[in-house]
């Protein structure tokens, strides 16, 4: 193990919270990462764990599908060794977002996620991935195995919980993973309410208790077990030791909303201008998603110079998922060798663990990443996102005393649908104005009406 925190360190998180929906900016410095969301009409399940009745399994597909309580359809991946039957209750936790009108993703068992560590309820030991034990010295995985076990047994968790350190953890220390696991144990803590204040950090000597464990085992009734935790516990998922701040005024709520939209629209650009005259294009497609590389105006030089970095941040602030095909200019075998291992470093600290796969003889480099939460625009929809915009505004002006709004038709069936709860969030009356063809609906100042 490397005797440092990991590029994770210098990560910090900027959340804002609005009436119907909160978002999150992971930040790396001054760049915007990655985008979360999570809508009061739409929420974002990744992370949360139900028990579902199992509806059919197709094992020949390593799948089952279910239903959440609400009606959601889930679809559950099974491994080898699990064992389902249709009828049957099972607890399950989403992995994955929807995708093309699918089903959400979910995996049987009841897991908490992290960057680098995955807890498992109601399992013992601790594991650590093939591919990082291999790059492990017998003396650090003994070190590290030793101080995870240690925490357990500190917490009162070593009956409950199993622990597998991730194979993206070869740069972190023990101390650093240590602290990850503390983490996800107060996020399990603060969800259970075991004897503890809601937010009280759980700490050496404080027990969660043989069986307590959200009751996964005292009841047959589907339902929610744990909800993911809500925004700050999804980001700190994936960025674990990150600073966490909250906007707090209206001029930090502005700069918010415009590193957010930034995102958005840098996401959906198929066309990416690199450092030293190079393009990238990204298509996504049912299959796979396409990465062309062009020099451009630069040289072949400073197109694999820019790339590595430049592909690693399309893929995890567009929440791009599943195969990737990258189309490498043709170079020398040292030089293409050179380009992977840069490219290998940049996704190092992508927390879904991207995984190249190989080359083709035509000179397409594959990799495979997993699924992950949804983009924001995906889970909640355009019109809803823009409107829920307007109502933020209306919340950051308390001397608006009697706002109107202007909408078009369907932006008023939503409000009196799905956006009911966001509507009554706020602490006045919104006079709306209906009118056709209005496809941004607006805040109307005062005097103009």
């Amino acid at each position: 193990m490397q005797a440092r925190g990991g590029s994770m360190m210098g990560d910090h998180v900027l959340i804002d919270r609005a009436p119907g929906q909160d978002r999150a900016l992971l930040m790396q410095g001054d760049r915007v990462v990655e985008v979360l969301a999570d809508y009061h009409h739409a929420r974002n399940l990744t992370g949360s764990i139900h028990r579902v009745k199992i509806n059919r399994v197709i094992a020949g597909q390593n799948r089952a599908f279910a239903r959440l309580a609400d009606g959601t359809q889930v679809s559950v991946h099974l491994a080898k060794s699990d064992r389902v039957v249709a009828g049957a209750m099972s607890v399950i936790t989403i992995t994955a977002a929807p995708r093309d009108g699918k089903a959400w993703q979910a995996s049987l068992g009841a897991r908490l996620v992290s960057a680098n560590l995955v807890m498992l309820v109601g399992q013992q030991g601790i594991t650590i991935s093939r591919a990082l034990a291999a790059s492990l010295s017998e003396t650090s995985k003994a070190v590290l195995v030793d101080a995870l076990a240690g925490l357990l047994a500190d917490l009162g968790m070593a009956a409950d919980f199993a622990v597998i350190v991730r194979r993206g953890a070869v740069e972190m220390s023990a101390d650093t993973l240590v602290a990850e696991c503390r983490a996800r144990a107060n996020d399990w803590l603060t969800a259970t309410g075991d004897n503890h204040a809601p937010g009280d950090d759980l700490g050496p000597g404080d027990n969660l208790g043989p069986g307590d464990n959200l009751g996964l085992d005292d009841g047959s009734d589907e339902g929610m077990l744990y909800d993911g935790g809500g925004i700050a516990v999804q980001a700190r998922c994936l960025a674990p030791l990150a600073d966490i701040t909250e906007t707090d005024a209206a001029t930090s709520a502005a700069e918010f909303d415009s590193r957010f939209d930034q995102a958005i629209d840098e996401a959906f650009q198929s066309a990416v201008q690199l450092d030293g005259g190079g393009v990238m294009w990204v298509e996504p497609t049912k299959a796979l998603t396409a990465i062309d590389l062009d020099s451009g105006s630069g040289t072949q030089d400073a197109l694999f110079a820019a790339a590595p970095a430049a592909i690693a941040r399309a893929l995890r602030l567009r929440q791009i998922g599943g195969l990737v095909a990258i189309d490498l200019p043709r170079a020398k075998p040292p030089v293409m060798q050179r380009v992977r291992d840069d490219l290998e470093a940049a996704m190092a600290v992508i927390p879904r663990s991207p995984e190249i796969l190989g080359q083709t003889r035509g000179g397409v480099l594959e990799c495979r990443l997993a699924y992950g939460h949804p983009f924001p625009t995906d889970l909640s929809g355009r019109m809803a996102s823009e409107v829920l915009g307007v109502l933020r505004q209306i919340a950051l002006r308390p001397t608006l005393a009697a706002p109107v709004i202007e909408i078009s038709p369907a932006m008023a069936d939503w409000l009196d649908t799905d956006g009911v709860a966001a509507l009554a969030a706020l602490d006045r009356p919104v006079r709306r104005i209906v009118l056709s063809g209005l496809t941004v609906p607006r805040l109307v100042e005062p005097g103009y009406d």
